[in-house]
C-alpha cells in the first residue's frame, strides 16, 4: 500500500469541512526548538493556559528566566530558576490561576493576566529574544476549545478538537492530517462508545498499551510511570474494575520502562514493548520486556527478559520507537514502531530475537495493534496525527499481507483522540432466560486522557437473547400407560410449556409426541 505524507503541508482549515478557523500570527523568531503550542483564553476547568512545547525529541531545554506576557505586556510572566521542558515534552503556563500549585511541568500560583478573545501572547528567553509568539487578534473571538498547532508542535494554528493541556494537539473534526483519506468503515463503525471512570491513575494521562487476556481480563500500560493494571471485566454488564496495578522494572532492576504496548500472553506471562528507560530519556531503547505472569494485588516486577530490536529499527529518536504489541504465535510477536510506522514480525523463541517481516504500513506512525486467533487478522492503527484511521493485515503464519488494501475511518462516535491502545475480545454471555449469546467488548486507551478519560469501551451484541427450549418429553417421563395421563396432568403440562416458550413453540414442542404416546389424548382435545 501507497505510504502517505502525513506531514508534508500545514493543515489549512476549510469552510466546507468543518467550522474552524486557522489563525495567522505565529512567529518564530529564534532558531529555539521551543514553541508556542497550544492557548486557552476562555478558561479551562483551572484557568487560561499556554502551553509550550520542545520539538527537540533528544534534548531537554533549560526555559529558566524566559518570560511570556499578552498583548497589554504588564506583570510578565518570568520562569523560575531550574524551569525546563524535557525531549519532546510540553510545559503549561497558567497565567490566572492563583489556586494551581506549580508542578514538574506546570507553572502556576499567581493571577498575572488573563486571555481575552482578541488577544496574543509572546515568549522570550532570558535574554529578552522573543522566542515564539501568536495573535487571534484578528479572530476576534475565543477558540470552542482552544487555539493549537495541527499538526502537533509542527503545524499552523487553528482551532483544536479538544482542550489537550500537556499533551498533543488534537484536530479539529474535518481538520485531520492530509494525504490520508480512509475509504471504508470498520464493521462496529456506529457502536456506541462509553467513558470509563475508575478513577485514581486513570483519571490522568500516559494510559498506552490495552490487552485482554484469554479469561476476558484486560491489561493497562502506562508509558510514564512504567506501570501494568488488570481489570476485571464483567462481560454481560460491560463494567470494568481494578484487580491489581504493578511497577516494573528492567532484568537488573531498577529503571523505569516506558511501557507503551501490552500483550497478555497465551501462557500467562505479560511483554511490554517499551521506547526508553524513563530514567534517561535521551537515549532509545526500543525493547520488549517479559514479565511472568504478576500475583497479589500490587508490587514491582522486574522483567525476566529483555529482548532490544535496535537493529531492526534502525536510527529512531527516543520517543520514537516500540508504540504497540500483539502475540501471533506462541514466540511471534508484532511490534508497531512510532517513528517509521513500522511493523516488526519478530521470532523471540531464540536467544537473539529473529526478524521475520518488516511491513511498512500507510501510516506516520503506529500506535496499537490488536490480533485475533480466530480470524487470524491484525488490525494496525494510527492516532490522532491520522485522525483516527486503521487497516486490516491476514497473519498466513509466516507473514502479514494486506486484507483488502482500505484504510478506514475510526468510529463515529469516538472524537480524534490520542489512542494509544486497543483491543477487541469475545465472550459468551448467559441470558436470564437461559441460553447465551455472543458479545464482542472493545476498549481504547487515550494518552492524552482527553476530558478526564483515558479509557473508552464499546459492546457489540451478535444476536439477541432468546428463551431456552424446553426438552422434548419422551415416553419414559410421561409414563408407560396412557390411562396413568389424567387430564390434568395434560392441562398442567402445556400450561407449564405456554409459560417457558408460548403457544406455538410449546405446540410444536410437544404436541407431535403427546399424541404418538397417548392416543387417548386425541379425544381429550377433541381433535
Amino acid at each position: 500500500m501507497k505510504k502517505f505524507s502525513l506531514l508534508a503541508a500545514p493543515v489549512v482549515a476549510s469552510a466546507v469541512l468543518c467550522s474552524s478557523v486557522v489563525a495567522a500570527g505565529a512567529t518564530e523568531v529564534t532558531s529555539s526548538p521551543v514553541v508556542v503550542n497550544e492557548v486557552e483564553s476562555n478558561g479551562d476547568p483551572i484557568g487560561d493556559f499556554v502551553e509550550l512545547a520542545n520539538k527537540d525529541t533528544n534534548n531537554s531545554v533549560d526555559i529558566s528566566g524566559w518570560s511570556l506576557v499578552d498583548d497589554k505586556g504588564k506583570n510578565p510572566i518570568v520562569l523560575p530558576e531550574g524551569t525546563e521542558i524535557e525531549s519532546g515534552g510540553y510545559y503549561v503556563i497558567y497565567t490566572e490561576a492563583k489556586d494551581h500549585a506549580s508542578t514538574s511541568n506546570t507553572y502556576g500560583g499567581e493571577d498575572h493576566f488573563g486571555l481575552g478573545n482578541d488577544d496574543s501572547v509572546t515568549l522570550s528567553d532570558a535574554t529578552g529574544a522573543v522566542v515564539d509568539s501568536y495573535s487571534w487578534k484578528e479572530l476576534g473571538k475565543h477558540a470552542e476549545y482552544t487555539y493549537g498547532r495541527i499538526p502537533d508542535m509542527v503545524g499552523q494554528f487553528a482551532e483544536t478538537g479538544a482542550s489537550t493541556p500537556g499533551a498533543r494537539n488534537i484536530a479539529a473534526a474535518g481538520t485531520e492530517e492530509p494525504g490520508l483519506e480512509p475509504d471504508a468503515q470498520l464493521p462496529f463503525h456506529g457502536v456506541d462508545i462509553k467513558p470509563l471512570d475508575l478513577g485514581g491513575d486513570f483519571a490522568g494521562e500516559d494510559m498506552s498499551g490495552v490487552d485482554f487476556d484469554a479469561e476476558g481480563n484486560a491489561w493497562i500500560a502506562n508509558n510514564d510511570k512504567g506501570h501494568i493494571y488488570k481489570l476485571n471485566h464483567d462481560a454481560a454488564t460491560d463494567t470494568f474494575a481494578l484487580a491489581g496495578q504493578w511497577a516494573t522494572g528492567y532484568p537488573e532492576g531498577g529503571g523505569a520502562p516506558d511501557a507503551e504496548g501490552i500483550v497478555a500472553a497465551r501462557n500467562g506471562d505479560i511483554y511490554l514493548a517499551t521506547e526508553r528507560n524513563n530514567e534517561d530519556k535521551k537515549a532509545s531503547r526500543p525493547s520488549i520486556l517479559r514479565f511472568a505472569n504478576p500475583t497479589g494485588k500490587e508490587g514491582t516486577q522486574n522483567a525476566q527478559q529483555e529482548r532490544n530490536l535496535a537493529k531492526f529499527t534502525g536510527d529512531i529518536q527516543p520517543n520514537g520507537g516500540l508504540e504497540a504489541l500483539a502475540q501471533l504465535e506462541d514466540d511471534v510477536f508484532a511490534a508497531g514502531v512510532e517513528e517509521t510506522g513500522d511493523v516488526l514480525v519478530v521470532d523471540l523463541s531464540q536467544g537473539e530475537p529473529r526478524l521475520m517481516q518488516r511491513y511498512s504500513s500507510p501510516f506516520k506512525g503506529v500506535m496499537a495493534l490488536d490480533y485475533s486467533a480466530a480470524s487470524k487478522q491484525l488490525s494496525v492503527l494510527c492516532d490522532e496525527i491520522c485522525g483516527g484511521a486503521s487497516q486490516v493485515l491476514n497473519w498466513d503464519g509466516n507473514k502479514l499481507s494486506e486484507s483488502d488494501g482500505k484504510v478506514y475511518e475510526r468510529p463515529e462516535k469516538m472524537g480524534n483522540f490520542a489512542n494509544e491502545g486497543f483491543d477487541s475480545h469475545t465472550d459468551q454471555v448467559e441470558c436470564e432466560a437461559g441460553g447465551t449469546v455472543t458479545v464482542t467488548s472493545f476498549l481504547w486507551a487515550d494518552d492524552a486522557a482527553t476530558d478526564g478519560v483515558s479509557l473508552r469501551s464499546a459492546q457489540v451484541r451478535h444476536g439477541d437473547c432468546a428463551p431456552k427450549q424446553p426438552t422434548p418429553p419422551t415416553e419414559s417421563s410421561l409414563g408407560s400407560s396412557s390411562t396413568d395421563f389424567s387430564a390434568g396432568s395434560v392441562v398442567g403440562a402445556l400450561v407449564a410449556a405456554l409459560a417457558g416458550v408460548g403457544l406455538v413453540g410449546a405446540l410444536g414442542a410437544i404436541l407431535p409426541q403427546l399424541l404418538k404416546a397417548f392416543p387417548a389424548l386425541k379425544a381429550f382435545l377433541r381433535l
